[in-house]
């Protein structure tokens, strides 16, 4: 499989897990949780809140090192990952397709103008 297959699977992978995961985790709640009105506001605030953290954190750390294998900037991309999230990881692997595309196409114009 070729690098920029590989990528764009992990974009679509990124997708799915922000699209349909995580919203899914907060819709299916016990009952006994929701029947109780003052208990169920708290955890669902607090639970949220520590999830995204978690996420956050998580997308910041996960795209410092991607970009210090990518040789972009790890800090603004850590920085993104840590604000934007799962947004960020999709933009990040966009952005590194979209370059490697790039270079390829340069790549093979230049084989055509020496052949």
């Amino acid at each position: 499989m070729k690098r920029i297959e590989k990528l764009a699977i992990a974009l679509v992978i990124a997708w799915i897990i922000q699209a349909i995961t995580l919203p899914a985790i907060f819709t299916v709640l016990p009952k006994q949780i929701i029947s109780n009105p003052n208990i169920s506001t708290y955890l669902l605030s607090y639970g949220a809140m520590l999830l995204r953290s978690a996420v956050a954190l998580l997308c910041g750390v996960w795209l410092f090192y991607e970009a210090k294998e990518e040789q972009q900037n790890k800090w603004i991309w850590c920085f993104f990952g840590l604000v934007f999230q799962l947004n960020a990881v999709m933009i990040f692997y966009a952005y590194v397709i979209v370059h490697l595309l790039k270079a390829k196409r340069i790549e093979s114009s230049e084989q055509w103008r020496s052949g």
